[in-house]
């Protein structure tokens, strides 16, 4: 039997089988059986090559397949699922869809939280790692960086290692500056340094912290709170806190 040409190139459009699954509100290992089927009849043109994708639990193997593909696969099924399959087609190239590939969905939160608070570059790296090895792309940690570098935004040069920071309360202290941590946090956001942001608690009341903004990480940067991790602490960069108590910190 002649296996027909595989028409899958690193740019192809594909939907994978446990979306297909999902889509079908069928069991995943049912739909890879006949996928399985119609690889070995010479049936399908996608790569026989599956991929991991954790699931919260042990990873299981997914395919990624064409749209030709997933029509012959959801033949059989019902008349509801073929539209709601061709639906999501129509979503994909239009380009309207949301990711539902688990992976490209927590990189895309986790980039519009980057944005959104201003996580230092250290910071954004740590989710990157802990996405790629929580959805099963291990092989590629050793392709990233393990570290990256924390400086102000307004550097000249490249500097050789992140710049050493402490909290607000620390710095205070050691510059023997006679301002609450309080009132230098409201002062900073007056400045435009800081900015207050809410989030909800599992109580159902919003609680607030602060984040450093575009403009204050000339001076410091957001690291994930000691207290809580959904929140983020300001910490000041020590070499540049001088400048920002002469500019922001002294009635």
């Amino acid at each position: 039997m002649n296996m027909l040409a595989s028409i899958t190139t690193p740019n192809t459009r594909t939907m994978s089988s446990r979306e297909i699954a999902d889509i079908a509100e069928a069991r995943h290992n049912d739909l890879v059986a006949t996928i399985d089927r119609l690889f070995d009849k010479g049936l399908l043109r996608s790569s026989r090559k599956t991929r991991h994708e954790n699931t919260g639990g042990r990873p299981i193997e997914v395919y990624d397949l064409v749209e030709r593909d997933v029509y012959l696969i959801v033949a059989g099924y019902s008349d509801e699922v073929r539209a709601r399959i061709i639906d999501r087609w129509q979503e994909l190239e239009s380009g309207a869809a949301l990711p539902r590939n688990p992976a490209t969905a927590a990189l895309s939160f986790w980039d519009a939280a980057v944005k959104s608070l201003n996580i230092a570059p250290s910071g954004h790296l740590g989710g990157v790692r802990a996405i790629a090895a929580s959805y099963g792309y291990d092989a590629l940690l050793p392709h990233l960086p393990v570290y990256a570098i924390d400086a102000p935004t307004t550097a000249t040069s490249a500097p050789a290692s992140s710049m050493p920071t402490a909290s607000l309360t620390v710095l205070l202290g050691e510059h023997d500056i006679g301002v609450s941590s309080v009132t230098a946090n409201k002062m900073l956001a007056n400045a435009g340094m800081l900015e207050a942001i809410e989030r909800p608690s599992s109580k159902g009341v919003s609680k607030r912290f602060w984040s450093v903004t575009e403009s204050g990480k000339k001076y410091g940067k957001n690291v994930t709170s000691p207290n809580n991790p959904k929140e983020t602490q300001p910490h000041w960069y020590r070499d540049t806190f001088k400048e920002l108590v002469r500019l922001h910190l002294v009635a």
